[in-house]
């Protein structure tokens, strides 16, 4: 059965920060399709150094299957130019079920931001040491 995709990613590229917005519960569909955004990105970067910041003060939950999919596209982001990632999320539940259900964001230099602003000047600070 072809289930549709659930949840929306909004993506763009804002200097070297890959900017995520997650808004929804997710299924595996809607994770696919983010990864897809992400690495057409990742590949006009041309192995250049890029931080990324995903705001997940919007999402809703994930599917097993979802989070699945999430962990084998940050496995394939541990071998990308990634210097950096920050999460702005403003529940403590969604952060340990991302951690939980995410491991190979332990390979990630990771940090977890309740406002933007902050999580964009960590960043920068992030990039500027790379």
């Amino acid at each position: 059965m072809n289930r549709l995709s659930q949840g929306t990613t909004d993506v763009k590229l804002n200097g070297q920060v890959i900017e995520a917005i997650f808004s929804g519960s997710f299924n595996e569909n809607a994770i696919n399709e983010y990864a897809r955004k992400i690495k057409a990105i990742i590949d006009t970067l041309h192995s250049a150094k890029f931080a990324m910041l995903v705001d997940d003060r919007a999402v809703e939950g994930g599917t097993p299957e979802a989070y699945a999919a999430l962990n084998k596209y940050n496995e394939w982001l541990n071998s990308q130019a990634l210097v950096a990632k920050a999460f702005v999320i403003d529940s403590s539940m969604t952060r340990s079920i991302l951690k939980q259900r995410t491991p190979a964001l332990g390979k990630q230099n990771v940090a977890y931001f309740e406002d933007v602003a902050q999580a964009r000047e960590w960043l920068q600070n992030q990039l500027a040491a790379a």
